[in-house]
């Protein structure tokens, strides 16, 4: 068998039988393709055009949009599956149809406990974006396996995606352009729409940059290095402290396996980290020497990097920086709490943020009313608690099986750009499962893809080499059969619930702003048309009941209130607002007991929220249990607000009076 050159990343050794001795066969079925195909291409304009796709319409800017992309993508390839009739045959090795085994199991499991939630329909996005991805992965393997060459190609588009992201992050930063991007907490946050996942995000893409840098020449290296310059530069400016260390772990890890398993030690490997060494330091030298008049990015990266390694100045804790990883510490705790009390089945997926205030909201953001829980920080943690200790054992051990292939790989592998391909994905894998322990972005679809390109990548080639030796008995793939099909009505319910999920996040928005404005039949008209039953909440936990409520309690409808608030309580049962929206409509009904009881159930669950301490001081008065307005109000902040410093002093009035 003809040996592999030096240095080509993909070429697959295919050897002519002799009598003479046995030699190693690759099928014409399954021998490498010399060209990208047609739906090579499509995956590579998959991936590039995918972070840019967003919506300024829905409250969510980009998850519905670029679900909808990933559910057309994979019905396409099912498409053209069948209509080019595909009869390669691909090697079944036993760990391949374990890892199937293990995320068929996951995704009962996790259904199961969804069924079993207070609110499954949270849980139908978290699965079908499991299937969504589980599918991807066997698309990708497919694709990849039988035209290796694309991968060289796929490496060059993310390195040009990666440039556009990190320069609009860098931008935003400097208030230069993009700043009208959709998104929520503090810049950058791209095109993510958020500045943790900003940061993670680039991450992902690290590994196929640096492998860009590594197999091309002329243009491209030029490009891969100035795609790496900038994700630098943005991921700096991100400060994100989980982005930070992940990227550390993409440096470290593949240049241990490098040194590990790389004989003799590939001087272009070399030459790659020591451009990227010098890159980071001279870009984080850059980035402070300008940031030098206002020190505001200097101060920041410092303060995040003392909290990071437990250390806590006085600057970062005005600043909130210590504070921010306290209150980490803190849900993480609750969450253990939720973890022990449901180990079976846990509470359901997304079902986390409706079971947590259960365990208290004091010492958090969320016991002020302005801010809910959203997500634990740790996906870890969450796993546990939203599919117990075995739905969480079942999907880290899809990931350890998928590391197991690399390493697998990366040991066999005669080739010595393979092996540096191979220990890149394999540290981008150590860097997601860093991620992991403080961000949240399995999540998110473009986090999903990149990351199913990771691991695509990885059991491709444990497949090849499980080929070449040809201890593995292959498999067809018949396109008039179920998996085309199947995947086909995956990617169609995706379409379909995509589309609910943007129509429900398009209209809340529309209907707050219509119930604030006193349109209160626009807002029941915002309500019909964004309810769905396959979506009922945002991320915050919110329903589009909970504005339709008040749109009848202005209108007088008390009994449509009540029906309309028992709806949105019964789909979130720790909403303090719903609560207190129910409270609001008894006491326009002078059921002051009633109301007095509903404001008190929402200050239990969020003991500073301002609007239902207000309330029930006001309901208080009107029950003449002055009392007890008193020490209401007194846990207020009355200064500038007139109406609340009378009530004060009209409640000492009469007190004083029944005490005569």
């Amino acid at each position: 068998m003809a040996k592999n050159k030096q240095g080509n990343a993909h070429k697959q050794p295919v050897a002519v039988a002799t009598t003479k001795q046995p030699t190693k066969i690759v099928t014409a079925a399954t021998t490498p393709s010399s060209t990208v195909s047609f739906i090579g291409y499509c995956l590579i304009g998959f991936a590039s055009l995918l972070p840019f796709l967003f919506s300024r319409e829905t409250s969510d800017p980009v998850t519905s949009v670029r679900l909808i992309a990933l559910s057309v993508f994979i019905c396409g390839v099912g498409l053209w599956w069948i209509i080019k009739k595909d009869t390669n045959t691909y090697p079944s090795p036993l760990v391949v149809k374990v890892l199937l085994l293990l995320c068929v199991l996951y995704l009962a499991w996790g259904s199961i406990g969804v069924a079993k939630s207070i609110n499954p329909s949270l849980g139908i996005l978290d699965i079908t974006k499991f299937l969504l991805m589980t599918s991807l992965v066997f698309l990708l393997v497919r694709i990849i396996f039988i035209q290796p060459l694309l991968l060289k190609k796929l490496c060059n588009a993310i390195t040009v995606v990666t440039a556009l992201q990190s320069l609009i992050g860098i931008l935003q930063y400097y208030g230069i352009s993009f700043n009208d991007l959709p998104g929520s907490n503090a810049l950058p946050y791209g095109l993510m729409a958020n500045r943790n996942l900003f940061g993670s995000a680039l991450v992902l893409l690290l590994p196929f940059c640096i492998y860009s840098l590594y197999i091309n020449k002329g243009f491209w290296r030029m490009a891969a290095i100035s795609s790496l310059v900038l994700l630098t530069y943005a991921l700096l400016l991100s400060q994100t402290r989980s982005a930070w260390l992940s990227a550390v772990a993409i440096v470290i890890i593949p240049l241990f396996l490098s040194l590990l398993f790389i004989r003799p030690f590939n001087k272009k490997m070399f030459i790659s980290y020591a451009i990227a060494f010098i890159s980071i330091i001279a870009i984080a030298f850059f980035a402070f020497a300008v940031d030098k008049e206002e020190g505001t990015l200097s101060r920041d990266v410092r303060e995040r990097v003392g909290s990071l390694v437990g250390k806590t100045s006085k600057d970062s804790i005005n600043s909130g920086a210590a504070e921010n990883v306290n209150e980490r510490f803190i849900i993480w705790k609750k969450t253990l709490q939720i973890i022990n009390d449901n180990p079976v089945w846990g509470v359901g997926l997304s079902n986390w943020k409706i079971e947590v205030p259960k365990y208290g909201t004091l010492g958090t953001v969320w016991q002020t009313g302005s801010y809910v829980p959203d997500r634990v920080h740790n996906v870890y943690l969450q796993q546990l608690a939203e599919t117990g200790w075995v739905g969480g054992l079942l999907f880290f051990s899809i990931w350890l099986l998928v590391g197991w292939c690399g390493l697998v790989s990366l040991k066999k592998n005669t080739d010595n750009a393979t092996k540096f391909l191979l220990a890149l994905m394999l540290g981008g894998l150590v860097a997601f499962a860093i991620d992991c322990m403080f961000s949240f972005g399995i999540e998110r679809i473009e986090h999903i893809v990149y990351l199913s390109l990771i691991a695509a990548i990885i059991i491709t080639h444990y497949l090849i080499i499980k080929q070449e030796e040809k201890k593995e008995k292959k498999f067809s793939l018949n396109p008039t059969l179920v998996l085309p099909i199947f995947l086909i009505a995956i990617g169609g319910f995706g379409v379909f619930l995509g589309n609910e999920k943007h129509r429900f996040e398009k209209q809340l928005p529309i209907a707050n702003a219509y119930q604030k404005a006193g349109k209160n039949l626009e807002a029941l008209q915002a309500v019909e048309e964004g309810s769905s039953r396959w979506v009922t909440l945002n991320e915050e936990g919110k329903s589009l009941y909970l504005y339709s409520s008040l749109s009848y309690l202005n209108l007088k409808k008390y009994e449509e209130a009540l029906q309309e608030s028992a709806i949105a309580l019964k789909l979130n049962p720790t909403s303090a607002m719903g609560y207190n929206n129910i409270g609001a409509i008894y006491a326009s009904m002078n059921k002051y007991d009633s109301a007095a009881i509903y404001y008190r159930k929402a200050i239990a669950i969020k003991p500073k929220f301002v609007e239902p301490l207000k309330n029930l001081a006001g309901t208080y008065y009107n029950l003449k249990q002055y009392d007890s307005c008193i020490s209401t109000l007194l846990q207020l902040d009355l200064r500038n607000d007139t109406y609340l410093t009378q009530l004060l002093s009209d409640a000492k009035l009469l007190k004083s009076r029944e005490v005569k």
